[in-house]
Formats: structure tokens, C-alpha cells, sequence
């Protein structure tokens, strides 16, 4: 990963935190009844996902290939497994983003599985995009 790529990312992981601070996200925040009723009324809402992680995520790690193959490994199993889980529970999102270096995901989901989301352990929060769509 080139010097400017790796800026690219840690710019992107900071403009993220700084635009869905995790207070905002916590599935009962001012955004939230905006979001249920974009569902509802809609049929659908964009939204962002960010995923419960064990562990804290050191950018430093990105660094060598090695890191960076773990991280992209380790995003993509707790992707995979709230998409078994929602799957499983019946809730299938359209238009899925996944992001190979941060645990966050870009959906589309119904007002049904919004509010799944919000219940499901593999979730740390929820948000809406600040303008636009996903």
C-alpha cells in the first residue's frame, strides 16, 4: 500500500468517526427516528453499519501486507457474519458496500430490518448518510 493510499484511509476512517460519532449511531439518537421514518414512509433507507469489533483496530497494522491482509480478513468475517445473522433471522439489505479496512458496512435496508439491526449483537451502531445516498 502506497504512502498515499494509507493517508487516504486513515483520512477516510477519521472523516467517518467525525461524520457518525458513535453516540449518534447508538440506534436511539436524533438520527435514528429520522432514519425509521425514511423507512417507513419510503419502504427503504440507506444506512451505515458499524460493526462490533473485539478488539481495537491499529492503524499501524496497515502498514506491511501482512497487516493489511489481516485486517481485510478480519473485516470480511464480521461482514460475512451479520449478513449470516440477518440472513438467518430472515432480512436481506440490498445494495451492500463493504469496506475492506474498517468495520463498517452501506446498506439498504426496510423499516423490518432497520430495526433488526439495531438488536443485533454484531452492531455498534447505525447511521444515516449525511447528505445523498450511500
Amino acid at each position: 500500500m502506497t504512502k498515499t493510499k494509507l493517508l487516504s484511509l486513515i483520512l477516510a476512517i477519521l472523516l467517518i468517526g467525525l461524520t457518525f460519532p458513535v453516540n449518534s449511531m447508538a440506534g436511539n439518537g436524533p438520527n435514528w427516528a429520522g432514519l425509521k421514518k425514511k423507512a417507513m414512509e419510503d419502504g427503504s433507507v440507506n444506512v451505515i453499519v458499524q460493526l462490533q469489533t473485539s478488539h481495537p483496530m491499529d492503524n499501524g497494522d496497515l502498514k506491511s501486507v501482512t497487516g493489511q491482509q489481516k485486517r481485510q480478513e478480519a473485516m470480511g468475517w464480521l461482514q460475512e457474519d451479520l449478513l449470516d445473522s440477518m440472513a438467518i433471522s430472515g432480512h436481506q439489505p440490498n445494495s451492500i458496500k463493504k469496506f475492506k479496512f474498517i468495520p463498517f458496512m452501506a446498506m439498504n435496508v426496510d423499516a423490518d430490518t432497520l430495526e433488526s439491526l439495531q438488536n443485533d449483537p454484531n452492531v455498534a451502531g447505525i447511521g444515516g448518510p449525511r447528505s445523498g445516498s450511500v
